[in-house]
C-alpha cells in the first residue's frame, strides 16, 4: 500500500519539474533563431534573431537592417544582372530576384508563371534557379 503514494508523488514531481528541452521543441533551431548546438548554421542567418548574440546577422536580438541597395550591390558581384526596367528582366535572365522581403529573408526569387511573378519588381535577374540560389535567394512559395 505504501507503493501507491510513492508512485503518485514521483509522477507529481515529474509533472512540475522544469523541462530543459523546451528550446529544441520551440523551433528556435529550425528557424536558426538561437545558437547552433553543432555549428551547422549561424544564429540569425535566416533573419530570425530572438535568442542570437550580436553577430553579422543580428544586433540586440533583431535582424541587422541593410538597405536594398547594399544587398543588391553585395549580390551584384556574384551572379545575375540588373533588371531592364522597373517590372521586367531581360528574356535571357527571366528569373526575378527580390531583396526587399517582408519575411526578413535575404532574397526571394520568382519564376515566370509563379504566383507573384507579375507583381514583383526585380532587383536582380537570373538565368536559372541555380544562379538565383547562388545569388543568395530562395524560391518563392507561390
Amino acid at each position: 500500500m505504501r507503493l501507491v503514494p510513492a508512485i503518485a508523488l514521483g509522477l507529481l514531481l515529474l509533472a512540475v519539474a522544469p523541462d530543459t528541452s523546451v528550446g529544441h521543441r520551440s523551433g528556435c533551431h529550425r528557424w536558426h533563431s538561437c545558437p547552433s548546438d553543432t555549428g551547422s548554421y549561424t544564429c540569425g542567418d535566416l533573419g530570425k534573431c530572438s535568442s542570437c548574440p550580436d553577430n553579422q546577422y543580428c544586433q540586440a536580438g533583431r535582424p541587422k537592417s541593410r538597405s536594398t541597395q547594399e544587398r543588391a550591390e553585395a549580390t551584384e558581384s556574384q551572379v545575375g544582372i540588373s533588371p531592364q526596367s522597373t517590372w521586367s528582366c531581360p528574356l535571357t535572365h527571366p528569373i526575378k530576384g527580390n531583396f526587399t522581403t517582408h519575411s526578413g529573408e535575404p532574397c526571394v526569387y520568382h519564376v515566370p508563371g509563379g504566383g507573384f511573378y507579375d507583381k514583383t519588381k526585380p532587383e536582380r535577374c537570373y538565368v536559372s534557379e541555380a544562379d538565383a540560389v547562388r545569388g543568395g535567394c530562395r524560391r518563392s512559395k507561390l
